[in-house]
């Protein structure tokens, strides 16, 4: 899956933490979750 995020803060030298939206039943949220860094790939706008 690749969807767009927007990174929040780095945890450590493997984890960071990402904005992501999340599409629920009732809307569209904001959620902050842990990643991997391995699994990030960073662009610029």
């Amino acid at each position: 899956m690749n969807e767009k995020v927007s990174v929040y803060d780095e945890i450590d030298s493997t984890t960071m933490a990402v904005v992501a939206r999340v599409e629920l039943d009732h809307g569209d949220y904001l959620a902050i979750i842990v990643v991997q860094k391995k699994d990030v790939k960073c662009e610029t706008e």
